[in-house]
């Protein structure tokens, strides 16, 4: 069981470097390849659409009877080793990056759901989701810290056939990933799709705040680093700052693994999301490399604590694997949104906008929060078991 759960969130990380490194990445497109900021937030977009498109694309395809969740995840991985080294081939055709970067999202978009969908069965749900979406902070993290080092030794070429090699050698785990989705239901078997009003009403809230956690998240996540150097840091002691806040959101999912269901799935939601909000508006006193690192801490430690709640919510409130297929669905279009919209508020180097663009944002997935608890009280019969995991009675 520990060499299947070690090879679900190993796969599922190496898949989603690209994304996970995309702040580091988007600097170096701006210094290395001489894209302006726009152009760069652009080029990630197209990554991230690709994770959106194979995400819908899983919805279906790991819930046939003949799937293999095994052979796709070795299918995600090839596609992401070549892709890396295409990277390098094509560097300098925007065009040609662009379908590259696209073709890429496909194989990561589809390796976290397989592996979202695969971790189903594992014996504690939320500590396993909580180590698998908190292994993206942790590799941007470091990735921010060590890659301007990289750059200058090797420049984007050797972080690409970097990649393309770490994925290369978690192959290695791939006989211990998972065929078939676990028979084992942490979750009561129900018929899901009751179509009532609060049903709908519940399930689009959850899957609305969801969605604007993460496009706000992402929007503001990938310029992080172009951020702090805006406010007079440089790229290496922004991301020095940035990789040791790195550590923050480690505790953040550790808090999340072990406080697990003691506070339901709600409190940690709401505590969660008004300090993400708050560390968001302390962006706007960022020439100060202290008030960046405590801001830039608390934002990647509330994001790792929460995200995980609103999976196991999801996980619950529609069963069988379907509610997280949606969620990943869910999840990569609202990454995919963010930094493409805010690419058209930063244009200018003027994060100000942004800053408060973001920090309403998730004002409104509290709100949206609150409103599925109220709908979810008045269940007089339906959902029991969901009421007992929010403890809302």
């Amino acid at each position: 069981m520990k060499l299947r759960i070690i090879s679900i969130i190993v796969l599922g990380t190496v898949v989603n470097f690209w994304v996970a490194l995309s702040p580091s990445i988007l600097g170096a497109f701006v210094d290395y390849q001489g894209l302006t900021i726009d152009a760069a937030g652009r080029l990630i977009s197209y990554n991230l659409m690709g994770t959106t498109v194979s995400s819908v694309l899983a919805i279906y395809l790991v819930h046939r009877p003949w799937a293999n969740l095994q052979l796709m995840m070795l299918a995600c991985v090839f596609i992401v080793i070549i892709t890396s080294g295409a990277s390098v081939w094509f560097e300098g055709d925007y065009t040609a990056l662009s379908v590259v970067r696209f073709i890429n999202g496909l194989g990561a978009g589809l390796g976290f759901t397989v592996s979202t969908v695969a971790a189903i069965g594992t014996p504690n749900l939320t500590r396993t989701y909580a180590i698998l979406y908190g292994s993206a902070f942790l590799v941007g993290g470091i990735g921010l810290a060590l890659l301007p080092y990289v750059y200058e030794f090797s420049g984007i070429e050797g972080v690409s056939y970097g990649i393309g090699l770490v994925n290369l050698l978690a192959c290695a785990l791939l006989p211990f990933f998972p065929k078939k989705i676990s028979q084992e239901k942490n979750i009561a078997e129900k018929s899901w799709l009751q179509l009532d009003r609060a049903f709908i009403l519940m399930s689009g809230l959850v899957f609305g705040a969801l969605f604007l956690h993460y496009l706000f998240n992402s929007g503001i996540w990938t310029y992080f680093e172009r951020l702090g150097v805006a406010s007079g840091m440089s790229a290496k002691t922004t991301g020095a700052i940035l990789g040791s806040s790195t550590l923050a959101a480690i505790l953040g999912m550790i808090a999340a693994s072990i406080l697990g269901n003691r506070l339901g799935y709600l409190r940690p939601i709401y505590v969660g999301t008004a300090t993400i909000s708050i560390a968001t508006l302390s962006l706007l006193y960022s020439s100060s490399e202290l008030v960046f690192a405590i801001g830039t801490s608390l934002f990647n430690a509330s994001i790792t604590f929460v995200t995980p709640y609103f999976i196991a919510i999801l996980a619950n409130l529609i069963p069988k694997g379907i509610g997280v297929s949606i969620a990943n669905v869910v999840t990569m279009a609202g990454y995919t949104a963010g930094p493409f919209i805010v690419s058209f508020m930063v244009a200018s180097n003027d994060f100000q906008l942004s800053i408060l663009v973001t920090a309403s944002g998730f004002i409104v997935v509290y709100v949206m929060i609150i409103l599925f608890s109220r709908i979810l009280r008045r269940e007089p019969t339906g959902h029991i078991e969901l009421k007992e995991h929010c403890q809302v009675r």
